[in-house]
């Protein structure tokens, strides 16, 4: 029996290790083109909204077209709207508008991991800073608040203890293996 039990761990292992590998040639993070090549110049954006930053879904079991985005906090930010900023923390460089906060028509909150990691939903990368805003009072909001109250309303410029950037299966049990293994360290580590 506990042969059997070894083969079926060192299985769901190969499996888990098989299912999720390096996504070495891609960018940090998932960025339109345009936000993205700004970021690199570290460009702020101009005083509109950036476009919708979309992220991998975690409901069907297929390998995700994206990189897969694990990350874990120095505090609870799971309800903050996410932004991004210049390496030095000066400048603005993407900010969702107030619809660009949802996926698959609920709030795009990432979904919580074993040990304390994060699966992200909206994008985020190495340049993230949490607002105070909470999910559901930037959604009130008839337009994005301008640059200046973004960064005004700051409540963490450095939340990042790790960020991983893999490309995997999107199954949050799948992923989950993979922590738990040790494997995520398979992954490109962004921070």
């Amino acid at each position: 029996m506990r042969h059997i039990l070894t083969c079926v761990l060192l299985i769901v292992i190969l499996l888990t290790a098989a299912a999720c590998k390096t996504a070495k040639n891609s960018g940090p993070g998932i960025r339109p083109t345009e936000t993205a090549a700004q970021e690199q110049a570290g460009k702020p954006l101009p005083d509109y909204q950036a476009e919708a930053v979309s992220g991998p879904t975690n409901r069907y079991p297929v390998e995700s077209p994206m990189p897969v985005v694990i990350y874990k906090t120095k505090a609870d930010y799971k309800d903050k709207v996410p932004v991004s900023l210049s390496a030095d923390k000066k400048n603005l460089l993407s900010y969702p508008g107030p619809r660009d906060i949802f996926y698959q028509d609920d709030y795009a909150y990432p979904v919580l991991l074993h040990g304390g990691y994060l699966l992200d939903l909206r994008g985020i990368g190495p340049g993230v800073a949490f607002t105070q805003y909470t999910y559901e009072q930037y959604s009130r909001f008839q337009q994005a608040p301008s640059q200046q109250e973004i960064m005004d309303h700051l409540l963490d410029t450095d939340p990042l203890l790790e960020l991983y950037q893999c490309t995997c299966i999107l199954d949050t049990a799948v992923i989950n293996a993979l922590i738990r293994s040790g494997e995520l360290k398979s992954c490109t580590r962004l921070k």
